[in-house]
């Protein structure tokens, strides 16, 4: 087992295979985390506001507030629709054929954000292409099938607005496609290995919007 003396441990550690995603969980961040936690503590207010329009729907019609303008919301709805995307801001999709690379970006980014995994470039261009919403989306650029470029430029050509939130990661471009692809790529690069903190702070800016 890998010793992990603080969270910042670096991420890009696929290399170690002796590392399990168990002890990454509880020895990475220095706490234990359940698996979970974050979504019930994230869903908390919203929650709080479906109880809060229960309780208005049970008052006696003399006793329901005054009805606004017809073409406007209700209040209930506006705070719904803010947390409803504050929580399609917080999913994030990580495409990488490593699997404790992805799950250590996963159990990293578990408190704050719902993290889902693809194993390879087709299947993560299946999600993208799913009009699913992603707060961001990180693609290693070397994939088994097809290359992280390929997936950038397959999503962009049918779902042009994900652009901002595409973060290409890489260990360096080896192939003649991924180093002419890097030259002209002007959006995000993690570059491997990268430490969780270097993580969170892209993720949290990146998805902050």
């Amino acid at each position: 087992m890998v010793d992990l003396e603080s969270r910042d441990q670096l991420a890009g550690i696929s290399s170690r295979g002796e590392a399990t995603a168990s002890s990454l969980a509880s020895e990475g961040r220095g706490e234990q985390t359940n698996v979970g936690q974050a979504f019930s503590v994230g869903n908390e207010s919203t929650s709080q506001a479906v109880a809060s329009d229960l309780a208005l729907q049970q008052l006696s019609p003399e006793d329901q507030p005054p009805a606004g303008n017809d073409d406007e919301p209700p209040q209930s709805e506006q705070r719904l629709s803010s947390k409803s995307m504050k929580a399609l801001n917080s999913r994030v999709l990580v495409i990488d054929d490593e699997p404790l690379l992805a799950q250590t970006i996963q159990l990293g980014l578990d408190d704050s954000f719902d993290v889902e995994i693809a194993g390879d470039g087709l299947s993560g261009l299946d999600r993208i292409l799913a009009d699913e919403f992603w707060g961001l989306i990180l693609c290693d650029l070397s994939l088994p099938d097809i290359s992280g470029a390929e997936v950038y430029r397959r999503a962009l050509a049918t779902r042009p607005e994900i652009k901002e939130r595409f973060v290409i990661m890489t260990g360096g471009a080896v192939t003649l496609e991924a180093r002419e692809f890097m030259s002209s790529y002007t959006g995000a690069v993690l570059s491997k290995p990268f430490s969780l903190s270097e993580l969170e702070e892209l993720v949290q800016g990146r998805c902050s919007g």
